[in-house]
């Protein structure tokens, strides 16, 4: 019968595994808030990159951007401040945005508004901004589109900062748009569950950037100018439509040379005419003078034979007429035949003239379709 041994822990065991066990329990409580704040910041920039995205989407369908919600009914209202909440009727949700707390966040869009179209920056609103240059005496091309949100961007950056219009950080760094989200937590006790800027009633966000502490927990999202413009593929539509408008410059040009040749080639045809009719009646006056020449030698003929020789003298002036008016018809019709030739060669010059001017019109027409058809796509490519 075998022996069984039983042995239990010592105390000295038992102290280790409290040690150990306390430990871990201290470490757990020093690492479950930092797992939480890390769990909450991803939450907060998942939602965050979502409306970011559906705001992008909405400037990318309507060549604008959405106004704020002013009043809480979810829907953007264009006539109030360019910052209040996010317009999620607008957007097409059928809930209001908030945070894993369920706290609602603050939306601001860029809003500057201009009587003249190329000083006009207001992203909410679409407008002709973008008007191609086009050739003298085309058809001005009204498209609304988002080439006009892509004008609006260009100008927007272009524009000096200022905490008049909407923007980031105490700098005023003008944004196109900026998402803010509160947080947890009511950090500052002040100006409700935002911070600073995220809270008042300005036009400003805090810097995108800066560090979440004791008395800041807010996430802001700011979308530059530039940023959006990338987006919304602004440089290759701009610099599509802005290439096929040279090129729509440069065919016009052509055609108004053809149109020049044409002329020129036309002028040429009534010059060679001309001369064919002054060729024409040069070789009709030397066959009359060389009639008359002949009529007179006969007359001369005649009164000799009737007077005995009295008429001797005048056949003799019209036989020497009639030699230079034989000479005279004789270079008229070379004339004439030189004046034909050239006449051909100008009238054959005004065809090709007149069929380069076809193909001038055809391609200048086509290159300005390109444009207009360019034009009305937009940046949808």
């Amino acid at each position: 019968m075998s022996a069984v041994v039983q042995r239990g822990y010592s105390l000295l065991e038992l102290a280790l595994v409290v040690v150990v066990m306390g430990i871990i329990a201290a470490l757990a409580v020093s690492i479950t808030p930092r797992v939480a704040d890390l769990f909450q910041q991803r939450s907060k920039a998942g939602v965050l990159a979502v409306m970011d995205q559906a705001l992008s989407g909405y400037a990318l369908a309507h060549s604008r951007l959405p106004c704020p919600d002013n009043d809480g009914d979810g829907m953007e209202d264009c006539a109030g401040p360019a910052v209040g909440e996010i317009p999620y009727l607008s957007l097409g949700l059928s809930e209001p945005v908030q945070n894993r707390r369920g706290l609602g966040l603050r939306y601001m869009v860029y809003r500057k508004a201009d009587a003249l179209l190329a000083q006009d920056a207001d992203l909410a609103v679409l407008k002709n901004r973008y008007q191609p240059l086009l050739p003298a005496g085309s058809t001005p091309v009204v498209n609304l589109n988002g080439l006009d949100l892509c004008q609006a961007l260009r100008t927007a950056a272009l524009i000096p900062g200022g905490t008049t219009l909407a923007h980031v950080g105490a700098g005023a760094q003008n944004i196109a748009f900026a998402l803010a989200d509160p947080g947890a937590l009511d950090a500052d006790q002040i100006n409700g569950v935002f911070y600073a800027l995220n809270g008042v009633t300005g036009l400003g966000f805090e810097q995108p950037d800066r560090p979440r502490g004791a008395n800041y927990d807010d996430t802001v999202r700011a979308v530059g100018f530039n940023a959006l413009a990338t987006r919304l593929h602004c440089p290759q539509s701009l610099a599509e439509v802005n290439g096929l408008a040279r090129a729509a410059f440069a065919a016009a040009d052509l055609a108004r040379l053809a149109n020049f040749y044409k002329q020129f080639r036309d002028f040429a045809v009534r010059v060679r005419q001309t001369n064919v009719d002054i060729a024409m009646e040069r070789r009709d006056l030397a066959i009359a003078s060389e009639a008359i020449a002949v009529a007179t030698i006969a007359s001369g003929l005649a009164l000799t034979s009737q007077s005995g020789g009295i008429g001797a003298g005048s056949v003799a002036g019209a036989v020497v007429a009639l030699a230079a008016a034989t000479a005279a018809l004789a270079s008229a019709i070379i004339n004439l035949n030189d004046a034909n030739s050239k006449l051909s060669t100008a009238l054959n010059q005004q065809t090709n003239a007149n069929t380069a001017l076809t193909s001038a019109d055809s391609f200048a027409l086509q290159r300005l379709n390109a444009l207009v058809a360019a034009d009305a796509k937009g940046v949808l490519r």
